[in-house]
């Protein structure tokens, strides 16, 4: 008795413990309920801990114990593993009588799995100090949960689990002993899913991880072809691969994680005014069931300290993150190794043993069900448009999952939405034409700058999960009873669609927050002012159309009316005011004006369609709807390419429907009949909300316009390329437009893409471009959405 009052005594003023799940609702819902908790094993420490946890956070406590009718359970918990004698209770005492008396009473138990991890370090699968710090287990004794407590206690984690209700695991109406064992192995999974899901999988040391990846088949095979073709020994090519694989791996050190987690939140403070998650429910779930690749955006150098530093914080183990070698840099490249972080060369060209060793180390990942991070689009987006899914770590997910698919695989998109990028400055200089800087310590600290900025919220939102092995039964029904990974032309098609699908789920899960707002509004705008009124105005039009047609479930929005996102634009220093005689105008000055196009492209697809309709009028009094559509499905493939974008042509219909009869009940569009048109005292305000696609469609224009005046078989694609380029700089300089992306020539390359695919032009026998009608009556079809001086400049330009 004195000796379980002094270890509550010492727990309680030692062990610091973080409750999951942080929904208050979840645990409301056992207030009044009868309740009995079921924990991995009986160890003390861990009941002592539970019964504070549920003291301050008022749900039933254990000691209560369980009350129905005339059965009472003095204490109401219980565990599947006794630890002291090291055995797996298959049918528990204490659940059989809460079965038994449940099926003669009216009221209900909740079992509720509890989950307790002290550091929440992953095992140690070998070695002294793998056992020395034991809690649960065949290894653990008194002295390792001492030290456990002793080193880890501060860094405790408790998560409620799921509640079962015995009332309707009754309705089997099977004998008890069979309901028990039945609900024994659930809970036993649900309880090896949620350590894993929180902790990661067991850690072999670096040496034994890089001689199992040394084992496998594909490295061996590797091994193989470089003894043979580049005279060395099988000892020296081993050697190589082992070199390969400790420079690669990661190596989880919790401690670093958890100061790293600190270090963060404090930075976190400094920088942001908070980090709003979005969608994470689906996240937990997932993790539990399948090995989960998050494949976010690539905005920032935070993106990956944001993500992991949010997973960690939430309660699931830090994700193994892909980082470019240009990172494994003096100080910082060893820290973020020991908190998730496996480096990749920029190429593996020629460098089959390379290439193997990632793949298995992969392949290695995927099998223990570890959670991974890897940026599709290979760096960071420097216009704020998502770039094209390369196929590289996605090609060797998919292989890895074809040769051994033991664990399911979910992709999950995610999508950050910054205020304000820590490297803007660098973004402004790379878009004037200014080279790119190389990653360094010197960069690193003088990064450090940032923190007497304010950078306002991130938010970030987790897109709908794409499970793998459903796009790999797309293209092969039978995959499973083949031997597909060596089938280059499978590989290829499930990449190139993941890819896609990907790009399109991380746009559609999109936050759109005021700063994106105010720069679709005002860089759309002539001059890039508005009076106060009009701004007011234009925003409105945005938000109602957020609101009316949404573009996809998984779009978010701030919460602010048109009046509130101005007074913050303000406040936030992006904002301009200046008085005039007829009112206060708005506007953005200088670099920012530059640096807002990124953020109008973080959420430009959001608006494609309105503002593809509001083109429409731009030379057109009057329209049919099916006109509209008509024209909208024309085009769409190739906006669709750009901006990666979801719809189906099926979807495109009634999407456009929803809009117009937003834009119609706004009173922006007269309807009539059949026919649509443009109020005069709305013709500025649709002027600026067709300035979301109008650089798209004029770029597309000036391509085709640039291919027929040259003629066929007169340039390659590169020349095409470079002349588009050219050409839309000078459009640029001529119509005074602050937006360096307009002339990318990744959007050139991209859109040029298209028309081959979509085999509207094709290279004659000396590799120069040709054409056929198609081409004529895709400039024609333009002629009908862009105005008469668009057409103008560009055929001036051209000519």
């Amino acid at each position: 008795m004195v000796g379980s009052f002094l270890s509550r005594w010492i727990l309680s003023f030692w062990v610091k413990v973080k409750v999951l799940p942080k929904d208050e609702d979840a645990l409301a819902a056992l207030k009044k309920q009868k309740v009995c908790y079921v924990t991995y094993s009986d160890v003390l420490s861990k009941q002592i801990i539970l019964e504070q946890v549920c003291r301050d956070v008022s749900v039933p406590l254990p000691s209560n114990g369980v009350h129905l009718g005339d059965a009472v359970e003095p204490y109401a918990l219980f565990a599947l593993n006794q630890i002291k004698n090291h055995v797996a209770d298959a049918s528990p005492s204490h659940l059989n009588r809460l079965i038994d008396a449940v099926k003669v009473s009216d009221e209900d138990v909740l079992i509720v799995p509890v989950s307790i991890f002290f550091g929440r370090g992953p095992r140690k699968t070998e070695g002294f100090w793998g056992s020395l710090f034991t809690d649960e287990g065949y290894k653990s004794n008194i002295t390792s949960r001492f030290l456990t407590v002793l080193f880890n206690g501060r860094s405790t984690l408790l998560r409620f689990g799921e509640p079962v209700s015995l009332k309707e695991l009754i309705v089997e109406n099977r004998e008890t002993q069979c309901l028990t064992r039945k609900l024994t192995r659930v809970l036993r999974v649900h309880l090896a899913r949620m350590r894993l899901a929180t902790v990661g999988p067991d850690q072999p040391s670096p040496k034994n991880l890089a001689k199992k990846i040394i084992q496998t088949q594909l490295v061996q095979q590797a091994i193989e072809r470089e003894v043979n073709r580049n005279k060395m020994t099988k000892i020296e090519a081993r050697k190589q691969a082992q070199a390969y694989a400790l420079e690669i791996a990661a190596v989880i050190n919790i401690r670093a994680a958890i100061v790293l987690e600190k270090i963060l939140g404090w930075l976190w403070n400094k920088l942001y005014d908070g980090i709003v998650l979005h969608h994470f429910s689906r996240v937990e779930r997932l993790s539990r069931e399948h090995q989960v690749v998050y494949v976010p955006s690539h905005q920032s150098h935070m993106d990956y300290l944001v993500l992991s530093y949010v997973l960690f914080n939430r309660g699931l183990a830090p994700p193994h993150v892909a980082a470019g070698i240009n990172l494994n840099i003096p100080i910082a490249g060893p820290w973020i190794r020991r908190c998730g972080a496996f480096f990749l060369r920029r190429t593996f060209k020629g460098n089959v043993l390379y290439s193997s060793v990632f793949e298995a180390y992969m392949g290695y990942l995927a099998s223990n069900g570890t959670a991974v991070e890897y940026f599709v689009e290979g760096r960071r987006s420097r216009t704020g448009r998502r770039l094209k899914a390369k196929p590289g770590l996605l090609a060797m997910s998919v292989r890895a999952y074809l040769r051994d698919h033991k664990r399911s695989v979910v992709f999950v998109p995610v999508n950050f939405a910054y205020e304000k990028l820590v490297e803007g400055e660098t973004y402004v200089n790379e878009l004037s034409g200014k080279p790119k800087k190389s990653e360094s310590v010197m960069s690193l600290l003088r990064s450090f700058k940032a923190l007497k900025d304010n950078f306002g919220q991130v938010h970030v939102n987790f897109g709908s999960p794409i499970y793998l092995d459903k796009v790999v039964e797309k293209e092969c029904p039978d995959w499973r009873r083949e031997n597909t990974v060596d089938n280059k032309e499978l590989v290829t098609k499930v990449v190139n669609k993941l890819g896609v699908k990907i790009m399109s789920g991380i746009n559609e899960a999109t936050h759109v927050n005021t700063i994106g707002l105010l720069a679709m509004a005002l860089l759309n705008a002539p001059e890039q002012s508005l009076s106060e009124k009009k701004l007011t105005a234009q925003l409105g039009v945005y938000l109602a159309l957020l609101k009316s047609s949404s573009y996809s479930k998984d779009v978010t929005y701030i919460d602010l009316d048109a009046t509130k996102i101005i007074e913050y634009g303000e406040e936030f220093g992006v904002l301009k005011r200046q008085a005039e005689a007829k009112g206060d105008r708005l506007f953005i000055e200088g670099s920012d004006a530059i640096l807002m196009t990124y953020f109008r492209n973080n959420i430009v697809h959001l608006f494609v369609l309105p503002s593809f309709i509001a083109c429409c009028f731009l030379s057109n009094k009057v329209l049919t709807k099916r006109q509209v559509i008509y024209l909208f499905k024309l085009v769409f493939p190739f906006l669709k390419d750009e901006l990666s974008m979801h719809w189906k042509n099926k979807q495109i219909t009634p999407a456009a429907s929803k809009v117009i009869a937003s834009l119609v009940e706004q009173g922006l569009i007269k309807e009539s009949g059949d026919n649509l048109s443009v109020e005069k005292d709305s013709k500025e305000t649709m002027a600026v909300l067709s300035g979301g696609v109008l650089l798209s469609l004029e770029r597309f224009y000036l391509t085709v316009v640039v291919l027929k005046q040259k003629g066929k078989g007169a340039m390659t694609r590169m020349e095409l390329e470079k002349a588009c380029e050219k050409i839309a700089e000078k459009l640029s300089e001529l119509n005074g437009l602050n937006s360096p992306e307009f002339f990318d020539k990744a959007l050139f390359k991209g859109f040029i893409e298209m028309l081959f695919n979509q085999e509207i032009i094709w290279p004659d026998e000396r590799g120069k471009i040709t054409y056929g009608e198609v081409l004529n009556s895709t400039i024609d079809d333009a002629g009908l959405i862009m105005s008469q001086q668009v057409r103008k400049n560009v055929k001036g330009l051209v000519d």
